[in-house]
């Protein structure tokens, strides 16, 4: 099944109620606010880091741990699982915050990077269920080489509501 398509289907089964406000331009892949109205939990998942993405790598070298978009696809894939194991889909996510490490040798993080592993998980731009984000640049990570964590809030609608 196409990323997009189950994406598309995910946007489907998100709390009902939530106000998500778009950001301006077609393009946009993060809303500008969401509104979580009473009768709804908000779940909130710890920063996610990524798994190597070649294990038999030198530990902690950038094959080990693979490129920002690798690590940014590695981290959202945890998240998923994460989501899924408390019945939620990545369409329940109102908030995402993001720490980005510069690569070795580079001055900026690889925000572009970043960009495209971030937009196979909320990058279908008919997709109603964006999240808020906010992307940070920071020194390091907890292990030598990691370039991205990733937290985010869910919302779930109580029971009863």
């Amino acid at each position: 099944m196409p990323a997009s398509l189950a994406l598309l289907l995910a946007a489907c089964q998100s709390a009902p109620g939530v106000i998500r406000y778009p950001n301006a331009g077609p393009t946009a892949v993060t809303s500008k606010a969401v509104e979580v109205p009473a009768g709804h939990s908000l779940v909130f998942v710890s920063g996610s880091t990524p798994t190597p993405a070649k294990a038999d790598a030198a530990q902690y070298s950038p094959e080990y741990w693979g490129d920002t978009e690798a690590q940014t696809r590695a981290a959202f894939a945890k998240i998923d699982a994460t989501l899924k194991e408390m019945r939620l889909t990545m369409a329940d996510v109102v908030k995402v915050q993001v720490f980005l490490v510069a690569p070795a040798g580079q001055t900026m993080a690889d925000s572009a990077g970043f960009a495209k592993g971030f937009t196979r998980y909320f990058g279908d731009y008919s997709q109603k269920q964006l999240p808020s984000r906010t992307v940070v640049t920071i020194a390091a990570l907890g292990r030598p080489g990691m370039l991205v964590e990733i937290e985010v809030a869910a919302v779930r609608r109580s029971a009863g509501s």
